[in-house]
């Protein structure tokens, strides 16, 4: 396997935080709407209910990836704050 293969064992992926990014959006949407329109509000609340989630677990696979991850292409304590502050943005 050699030295590489064992010190560079996963990369932890930039996607999730494009995705993060991209729930913290439809989470904004989501709440626009619903101030805007105040027509079938349970069903809204359980969309940006079901976004805000879905950015925990975007976050739990980070923090994973991390933990497998020796070497990361950033300091890790950037890539958690990121993924953390990304999560914030739908809460």
């Amino acid at each position: 396997m050699g030295l590489k293969g064992w010190i560079i064992r996963r990369s932890v992926s930039f996607s999730t935080s494009s995705r993060s990014s991209r729930d913290g959006r439809r989470g904004c949407d989501g709440l626009a709407d619903l101030l805007h329109d105040f027509r079938d509000v349970p069903m809204k609340c359980r969309r940006i209910k079901d976004v805000e989630h879905h950015g925990d677990e975007i976050v739990h696979r980070v923090y994973e990836e991390l933990n497998k991850t020796f070497i990361t292409p950033i300091d890790r304590e950037d890539i958690q704050a990121l993924a953390t502050e990304l999560d914030n943005v739908s809460t």
